[in-house]
């Protein structure tokens, strides 16, 4: 970790997470909403992580709390917490995978699979976001502002359409390339 952030500001976004994730608040309110306003409040918190593509992450202090708050929210999170490894420098929520992609070039997730929580090889970032925010449509596309596939910190995700999200996953492969990843991330 780069910096240090006051604990003050650790403390604040922890109480404002956990009212966002009590199941019974704004229960009517799109899944996609509420993630939204989980990623703005880390980045209003004001120390972000900014990532070599231009994209900001709150801070992986920020990170840590919210995955405390999410394990005493959800029992389903609380069976998760013991796979997920941390990532100090950017605060992802890690969950092992073999590789990134596969022998054609596709992303590759980390899934899971639960009979007790009605996961059955259900993508690991789907999996967090349903069990602490609610279901997504399947229209909905989650893309990873980290660019980490195994990661499942719901900060570092947001909700595109397919078409957006395959925009930007071509982009940040051809900036592997050398090309820019400029156009791709507007919308």
């Amino acid at each position: 970790m780069a910096y240090e952030i006051p604990a003050s500001t650790v403390e604040r976004f922890r109480r404002r997470a956990a009212k966002e994730l009590r199941p019974t608040l704004d229960e009517f309110e799109p899944t996609a909403v509420r993630l939204q306003r989980l990623r703005l409040m880390g980045l209003r918190a004001g120390f972000l992580v900014q990532l070599d593509w231009g994209n900001d992450v709150p801070h992986p202090a920020l990170s840590l709390a919210l995955l405390e708050e999410s394990t005493n929210a959800s029992e389903a999170f609380a069976w998760l917490m013991p796979k997920i490894t941390i990532d100090e420098a950017q605060g992802c929520w890690a969950l092992p995978i073999p590789y990134e992609h596969d022998d054609k070039g596709r992303a590759r997730y980390a899934k899971l699979s639960s009979k007790e929580f009605d996961a059955k090889g259900e993508l690991a970032h789907r999996f967090v976001v349903r069990r602490l925010l609610g279901s997504l449509a399947t229209e909905e596309h989650l893309d990873h502002i980290c660019r980490a596939h195994a990661c499942c910190n719901p900060m570092h995700l947001e909700v595109v359409t397919l078409a957006t999200n395959t925009r930007r996953g071509n982009a940040a492969r051809n900036m592997s390339r050398g090309q820019s990843l400029l156009i791709a991330w507007q919308h």
